[in-house]
């Protein structure tokens, strides 16, 4: 599985984090082997002062062969806690989508769909869907 980590430029993405983010990554998602081809992976800092904001934020994409990415995201006062809450709800959702797929042949319907790149807009933590006709 390739894994792929960039930054908004205010989180230092250094050697270390990048192989503890990886590790994370691939623990969570070990179980589906090679079903998924791919993880992006996008770290940023809010830039809230405020202690108690959840001012760090981790978006995860996972590609499943042709199906549609997987995308979520998870925001906490901390990039480890970013990190953990993302992956976790990543492993729910391929688990959710990889359920649809092999009980139907179909992609999950989902009303919150994105359209476009990565995290096209800032919508809901779980997104998955099928293609825009």
């Amino acid at each position: 599985m390739q894994i792929l980590v960039s930054s908004d430029g205010h989180v230092c993405c250094d050697d270390e984090l990048i192989r503890r983010l990886e590790g994370v990554v691939e623990g969570t998602l070990d179980r589906f082997g090679d079903r998924i081809t791919g993880v992006d992976v996008h770290l940023g800092d809010l830039g809230t002062h405020n202690p108690v904001d959840r001012d760090k934020s981790c978006r995860l994409e996972a590609r499943l062969g042709s199906a549609q990415p997987v995308r979520v995201s998870h925001e906490a006062g901390t990039l480890t806690e970013a990190i953990h809450g993302a992956a976790d709800k990543l492993r729910r959702a391929v688990a959710f989508q990889i359920l649809q797929l092999t009980e139907t042949g179909e992609p999950p319907r989902d009303a919150n769909r994105q359209t476009g790149g990565l995290f096209g807009d800032s919508g809901p933590g779980v997104q998955t869907g099928d293609p825009v006709v």
